[in-house]
Parts: structure tokens; sequence; C-alpha cells
């Protein structure tokens, strides 16, 4: 199990014994994202990606995704996976490769999406990459998740309160297990007035 003691440092505990290890990470590396074979974990700083080998355990550094001077790429404060552990959809439009291995997966970037997220999901059954865009929440984009190309968006249904409607925002996008189905998370506005403002919004 691993977990984020403080904001400098993972701590890799072991469930048979109760040992500890800890390992010291960025002071901005709070979001971290397993990878699918279970080997790795990837923290995210606003403009580096950072992966840690855990194939032995305790998290062991491996390397930052600026490693060649002057290629800073954007990344921000969180990171997504792709299902497959091909790549790491950051919050800042930038995809980048990933493998459970310890070669620079992480460089350079395969696509720039050029639209900053709130919330990433993908699902390898359906082909697709869910994004609630950052300065539009009121919609989610569809991208194929090999390509990265555009599909479609879907709009988010309003609120409806004392005969007047308020848009919903989205929240959290999530595939289900069986990968088909897509659920959007949302919340109306504060103009709203409503004291139950959550709900849930279904997709085929």
């Amino acid at each position: 199990m691993y977990a984020s003691r403080q904001q400098n440092s993972f701590v890799a505990v072991n469930i048979n014994t109760g040992a500890t290890t800890v390992t010291a990470i960025s002071a901005w590396s709070m979001k971290a994202k397993l990878h699918p074979s279970g080997k790795a974990i990837y923290t995210a700083i606003p403009y580096d990606v950072v992966k840690y080998d855990i194939s032995s355990g305790p998290a062991v550094y491996l390397y930052h995704s600026d490693i060649y001077p002057g290629r800073n790429y954007p990344v921000g404060d969180d990171l997504w996976m792709i299902e497959d552990g091909t790549g790491l959809i950051a919050q800042y439009g930038n995809i980048f490769p990933a493998s459970e291995g310890s070669t620079f997966d992480i460089v350079p970037p395969k696509k720039y999406l050029g639209v900053q997220f709130q919330y990433a999901a993908d699902s390898a059954t359906a082909a697709q990459m869910a994004a609630i865009p950052a300065d539009s929440d009121t919609e989610v984009l569809i991208y194929d998740d090999q390509s990265f190309i555009f599909q479609k968006f879907l709009a988010l249904p309003y609120f409806t309160s004392n005969g007047s409607n308020y848009p919903g925002h989205g929240q959290f996008v999530f595939f289900d297990s069986t990968g088909t189905r897509l659920y959007v998370i949302m919340q109306a506005g504060a103009a709203s007035g409503l004291i139950w403002d959550f709900g849930v919004i279904a997709y085929d």
C-alpha cells in the first residue's frame, strides 16, 4: 500500500508485516496514479511528470519528464491513466506515453490537445477518453483513446428550481465496470439555491 504522508514523501506499507519505507518526492507531487501493471507510480508537477518504480515494494525514483534540458511540457496538478497503461492524460492537455518498465516512456508527449481538464477518464472497451474541460464544465469532451482525435461533446443537462433552469457543472466523469456506460457527477451553481445540488447523468 502507498500513501502520501506529507507533501514531500511517499510511504510504502508492507501489509503483511506493517513495515514502512519513506521515499522523498517533489514538494508538488501530491497526486499519484498507479500503472495498471502495479509496477510503477506517476506523480504530477505543473511542468513535470515523475515516475517511480514499485516493482520491488518501496517507491524508487526513476526519472522526470524533463530529462532533456529545455523540454518542459505543461502537466498541471493531476494525471489520469489510459486504461491499457499506454498513456497518461495530463491536466494541462498533454498526453504522455506510459509503460510498466523503467525506460524513458514519458518523453516526449504523444499529443497536445490544447485543452485544460478538470477531470478525465478512459475506457479501453469503448476506446474512448472522456474529459470535463476546465473552462467549460457544462460539457464533456469525447476523444478516441489511441489517436486522441476529438469525436464529439456531450452537453450536460440543466437543473430546474422554482421554474428556472440552471446549468449542470461537471465535477467527475467515469466509466462503469463494463467500460460501456459513461457517468458524470454534476452540481448546480450557487444561483440555483438548491440544497440538494448534485446529480448523476449516464450516457450509453
